[in-house]
């Protein structure tokens, strides 16, 4: 495990103590999962026109023959000037691909995992007071985070308290639920806030069931059965005697 350094709002560094679990997730899983991923931000695809989607070419340029040129069939050839894309990206878009739940959390710890070896990760504790542009370029200086790129990660209920980073250039800012491993392994510097931290590792505190104000109706009282009258025992029938011819 990997000591992490803490700062808070104004750059000073704290006294907490935070460690990246170890998850032993191999590498040729991790790097699959980083690649699905990728193409799956990715999925949108240019467009080029082909011969038969061009505008133009109906009428042949000149005859066959008996003119000294090349012959050609059309203007809108793939060799005209103008003229169609040859075996281009047809627009078509990738197939989402799907990775299960548990892998992409074992491989987002063990990507922040090698992030916070190399001393790239940076957890930002107590109130999140960014929501100047000033403030949040102060917090880059005494951090130390330099002018490189910075991928600065909260939770979707603190994205009002640094607004001010949006204006900063080379930082980017996304929340737990976007971040995947391959974001995390492409980020310059890592700067989170500390429950974004603990999302991310898996220690996110469960949310209590709310408890409602209005008292609840008691169900009403069971009256009690009446009881039953015991039925008289009924009487034997006697039995008829045989009649004599």
């Amino acid at each position: 495990m990997s000591e992490i350094l803490v700062v808070n709002a104004k750059g000073a560094k704290q006294a907490k103590r935070l460690t990246v679990p170890d998850v032993k997730l191999p590498e040729q899983t991790l790097a699959r999962v980083i690649v699905i991923q990728q193409q799956n931000a990715d999925r949108i695809r240019p467009l080029t026109k082909t011969r038969g989607m061009v505008r133009g070419g109906g009428a042949k340029p000149w005859r066959q023959k008996g003119t000294g040129r090349a012959r050609a069939g059309t203007n809108r050839s793939p060799l005209w000037r103008g003229g169609g894309i040859t075996f281009g990206p047809t627009g078509q878009a990738r197939r989402l691909k799907q990775v299960p739940q548990s892998v992409r959390r074992a491989a987002r710890v063990a990507v922040l995992g090698s992030v916070a070896a190399d001393g790239r990760l940076i957890v930002l504790s107590g109130t999140l007071a960014l929501q100047k542009t000033k403030d949040a370029a102060a917090l880059r200086e005494k951090a130390g985070l330099g002018g490189g790129p910075v991928l600065t990660v909260v939770t979707a209920k603190e994205l009002d308290q640094v607004r001010g980073v949006r204006n900063l250039r080379n930082v980017d800012l996304t929340t737990t639920d976007d971040l995947t491993a391959a974001d995390i392994a492409g980020a310059g510097r890592l700067l989170t806030s500390e429950a974004a931290y603990q999302d991310l590792i898996g220690n996110a505190p469960k949310q209590k069931a709310k408890v409602s104000a209005k008292p609840v109706a008691k169900p009403a009282a069971k009256k009690p059965a009446a009881a039953k009258k015991p039925t008289a025992a009924k009487k034997p029938t006697p039995a008829k005697k045989a009649s004599k011819k």
